[in-house]
């Protein structure tokens, strides 16, 4: 078993060695933890832009993990200070970069983070003569570690939170700080548990689990429950995949991300019981044979993928189940035989490799099916016999042919899958020296605002004003009203505001009322504590006071600063807008933080309203 790093009992020699051993990672642990402690006390870094922020907090943590995983390296090569902090440095530098250029290469972190968990615990052992039962030992114990030092930071944060609520209560104090003190357990408390915990690199260490609990926690668990309920459920899939097979239908649309979860726990299983393999038939039978329970399902995972493709295009969701897919054929190939490459590290490795590959680049998941929807898109136009030779838009084909409905749906889905990614230049060639090209007019002037939920592949407004002008410049309609007259126009407050409110007031918000499938507004909402209801039907908010029988009328499209906010697609910092009680007795104002409408030469109706009202219980 991996020997664990044994310290003084001295809580000043722990530190000590700690810092001796991973003084880098220590070192962004302490800065990553001063950045969130100025952006929640601070105003430094307000005058940022969002992405830069979102980067700076993912750059040192992707960093934190590649220092570490140099610190794992150059010690299991037995290098000296000097190196390993030099080699750590340059490993935190490079990750900081690539953090940095990431919007420019398409960087997803979301594929990134997995991929430098599993290297972290890999690298060590990737490239010399250490066992597979090393390097098994060293990450059961690696990552239990891990799981403690989480444990560490939240028990350590919910501890300090329940002092100053009860001094708080008992004394009649006003101590703050509850969010001060998650982020130093969180950003410092568990990394330096976690960091403290983690086990010495041993090449040659040997035997099967350990005798601690956890330990026999996870061979239980792995022995008796995991792997008896993973083979009943390979002969569900298989005994689906027949009953498809003779039927010769096509599988159903959960049927690739059941495959994905059934084929993750199986790898999973696999590694788990990879110590006690040779203990008792079942376990022996299916680290022998579980690389063949894969093969069908696998197959299964390509052809609904491949077929929900076909019909609806490529999309995240869709690239990671087909790269998924790709890593269980390549695990059913390589863990089938008895050659090296049936190596656990191989299975593990190959995993992280893919990751990373796809994780940036043109080819990556944040590049890759945004491009395959505009040559959709451009298909259709293509089809429809909407193009000129050149590939741009004819417009006098345009004003002769009408898109078919299917094909105009089509092509507005993939307006706003674009337009949420902000990738609609991937359209540009079709207007490129044309008049009215919406690219060169004012609407498509591309605000940052969302820019930084991006890097997480957010899903954004699809309401931007360059959208609608590309609808507009193509004649698509959408959401069955006329192309030529309508426009989607959007606005939110990003500014603290001033409520004014008497001692004896009610404040409540924020309310929502937006468009639902089954209704035009979700109209009604009791607000019960408050003992009003509120109503909303696309033009007038109703607010009624049950108890005192009173109400107000708000008429929200008549609102001059609303439609002013609106035409203007304002999504910067503006403060909430007030608008005014046009009649009723009850003592009430209404304060709009975000509005969204549809417009046809006039705003008629807004179809997604947030608000806060205030009502004066003292008259």
């Amino acid at each position: 078993m991996a020997n664990v790093v044994l310290v003084p009992l001295s809580g000043l020699a722990k530190l000590r060695h700690l810092l001796w051993r991973f003084p880098v990672p220590s070192l962004l642990a302490v800065t990553a933890c001063a950045y969130a402690l100025l952006e929640l006390h601070s105003s430094l870094f307000a005058r940022f832009d969002a992405l830069l922020r979102l980067q700076i907090g993912t750059g040192l943590a992707a960093a934190f993990l590649a220092a570490l995983a140099s610190d794992f390296v150059t010690e299991a090569r037995a290098f000296d200070a000097r190196v390993r902090i030099a080699s750590s440095l340059a490993a935190s530098v490079a990750m900081l970069v690539l953090i940095a250029i990431g919007p420019s290469i398409d960087l997803n972190i979301l594929l990134l983070f997995p991929a430098l968990v599993l290297l972290v615990g890999l690298l060590p052992f990737a490239m010399n003569r250490s066992s597979e039962i090393a390097y098994w030992h060293f990450n059961h114990d690696l990552w239990i570690a891990a799981a403690t030092g989480i444990a560490a930071g939240l028990l350590f944060a919910a501890g300090l939170t329940s002092i100053r609520i009860s001094i708080n209560f008992l004394f009649n104090a006003g101590f703050g700080g509850t969010a001060t003190i998650w982020v130093i357990s969180m950003t410092l408390v568990a990394p330096f548990c976690w960091l403290v915990l983690v086990p010495a690199i041993n090449l040659g260490a040997k035997g099967g689990y350990g005798e601690d609990l956890a330990s026999r926690a996870i061979e239980m668990l792995a022995k008796y429950l995991l792997v008896p309920l993973l083979v009943t459920y390979a002969l569900v899939l298989h005994a689906y995949a027949l009953k498809i097979a003779l039927e010769v239908t096509i599988p159903k649309g959960l049927v690739g991300w059941m495959v994905l979860t059934y084929g993750a726990l199986l790898s999973l299983a696999s590694l788990l019981v990879f110590p006690i393999r040779d203990q008792g038939r079942l376990v022996g039978s299916f680290r022998r044979f579980w690389p063949l329970l894969l093969a069908v399902p696998t197959c299964l995972l390509f052809l609904a993928g491949f077929l929900r493709v076909d019909q609806y295009g490529f999309t995240e969701a869709r690239y990671f189940l087909l790269l998924t897919g790709a890593w269980f054929a390549f695990t059913v190939a390589s863990q089938c035989f008895e050659i090296r490459f049936k190596d656990i590290r191989v299975l593990v490795g190959s995993l992280a490799v893919l990751l990373a590959l796809a994780a940036a680049g043109p080819w990556g998941m944040a590049a890759f099916p945004p491009k395959m929807q505009a040559r959709e898109y451009f298909s259709i136009l293509s089809a429809a016999g909407l193009l000129d030779k050149s590939g741009r838009i004819d417009d006098e084909a345009r004003t002769r042919t009408s898109l078919q409905p299917d094909d105009n749906q089509r092509l507005d889905a993939i307006t706003n899958y674009l337009s949420s990614r902000r990738k609609l230049t991937l359209l540009s060639p079709l207007f490129r020296g044309l008049k009215d090209n919406p690219f060169e007019t004012a609407a498509a002037a591309i605000d940052r605002k969302d820019t930084a939920q991006l890097l997480v592949g957010a899903s954004l407004y699809a309401g931007h004003p360059l959208a609608g002008a590309v609808r507009r410049r193509l004649q698509i309609s959408s959401s069955g009203l006329s192309a030529s007259s309508s426009e989607r126009l959007f606005y939110m407050a990003k500014e603290p505001f001033l409520m004014e409110a008497r001692a004896k007031a009610v404040i409540a918000g924020p309310v929502t009322f937006a468009r639902s499938n089954s209704s035009p507004f979700a109209s009604e909402r009791l607000l019960q504590e408050a003992g009003l209801r509120a109503s909303f039907d696309g033009k007038v908010l109703l607010v009624h006071d049950e108890p005192a029988n009173r109400s107000a009328r708000f008429d929200i499209v008549s609102s001059r600063p609303l439609r002013d906010a609106l035409s203007n697609n304002s999504a910067s910092r503006f403060p909430a807008i007030s608008v005014e009680m046009s009649e009723g007795t009850l003592p009430a104002a209404l304060y709009v933080t975000r509005a969204e409408a549809l417009r046809e030469g006039e705003i008629t109706n807004v179809h997604h309203l947030v608000v806060w009202i205030v009502v004066d219980t003292s008259r």
